[in-house]
């Protein structure tokens, strides 16, 4: 008994050595005031919290004063649509991954220098059209051609949605159904020439237009997007589809479906609370063929995709670890 306690002592001793393995992702989130923020943000500051992520509200005039240490002190910048468009200078180029809720080409974007100042709408609810490769982490696992909603309506007429041309490579992930050449999101790879043609950015940057007038009637499709938009600016693949981020009564994992399958199936699970989560393939003699998630998501119900086309037939087991729960079902591959 003693020499288990001694073996379960080293490893949290190793853990600590190399840090804190299950830190949660710091966000700064610029807002318009000092915390706790504009009033317009707290449904978007509270969305965040509760997918797990640390969130420190700055105020947007603060920025020209940071200096250096202190940007390095988070992992991505939130940035909301409720600031004043000058006081992002302070973030043109930065290191910092940004996910950056306005697409005004006047403004921000012009300010960061994605876009230099074309003709802009901002419009009320209206459908936007995904257009990037439904293989693309930044899609949220929609398929190209799919249409939604990001917000339902606003506070004040025709301030739901913002849109912009860009002048610099970026990603095109959705534009306006009704104006194509109006872009709703997008993004910009590290490396990426910015317009004023001087700058290039060391960072990830993903734009989504949704006015703050209209942050209280987010669509869950524009949340799954800005999920997407998080992971893919930090580098994380997770491998994972939210479908529902309402708070679940319990973990759980579900059989997987079809079963059997062949060549891809569904797995689906939920999460009482944000965790570190694992879900790993492992063929009938216990070796792992594949790990489809592995990272930290927030509370909600998710669902990934097991591809076996290139395995051979026969039984497969699938482990789900998220905090003190694991379980494991079995599925069969038929070819």
């Amino acid at each position: 008994m003693a020499k288990t306690r001694w073996y379960f002592l080293l490893i949290i001793v190793v853990l600590l050595s190399q840090g804190n393995l299950f830190a949660q992702q710091r966000c700064m989130f610029v807002s318009a005031a000092e915390d706790p923020g504009d009033a317009r943000d707290l449904p978007l500051i509270e969305k965040l919290i509760s997918w797990g992520y640390d969130v420190t509200i700055v105020a947007s005039t603060s920025l020209a004063g940071m200096l250096p240490v202190e940007f390095s002190d988070y992992d991505f910048a939130f940035l909301s649509e409720s600031p004043n468009s000058s006081d992002m200078a302070a973030l043109k180029g930065h290191p910092l991954p940004i996910v950056n809720l306005e697409a005004w080409a006047v403004a921000k974007p012009a300010v960061l220098n994605w876009a230099a100042t074309q003709t802009v709408s901002n419009v009320g609810p209206s459908y936007i059209l995904i257009v990037a490769d439904s293989e693309h982490q930044l899609a949220a696992g929609f398929p190209t051609g799919a249409d939604m909603l990001l917000a339902t309506d606003s506070s004040v007429e025709g301030e739901a949605q913002i849109a912009y041309k860009v002048t610099i490579d970026v990603i095109t992930v959705a534009t306006f159904v009704d104006d194509p050449e109006q872009l709703s999101v997008c993004a910009a790879e590290e490396g990426t020439l910015l317009a004023d043609e001087e700058t290039i950015t060391e960072n990830r940057a993903v734009t989504i237009g949704i006015h703050a007038n209209a942050y209280e009637y987010i669509t869950d499709e524009a949340y799954q997007l800005m999920q997407a938009a998080i992971h893919w600016v930090l580098h994380e693949g997770v491998g994972v589809e939210m479908f529902t981020d309402h708070t679940p009564l319990h973990y759980s994992l579900d059989q997987n479906f079809p079963n059997p399958f062949n060549p891809s199936t569904e797995i689906t699970f939920s999460l009482q609370q944000p965790e570190y989560t694992k879900l790993t393939v492992f063929d009938a003699l216990g070796r792992e063929v594949e790990t489809l998630v592995d990272g930290k998501l927030g509370a909600g119900s998710y669902k990934s995709t097991f591809d076996a086309r290139n395995l051979p037939g026969g039984v497969y087991f699938y482990q789900l670890q998220a905090g003190n729960f694991s379980e494991m079902k079995k599925m069969v591959l038929v070819k």
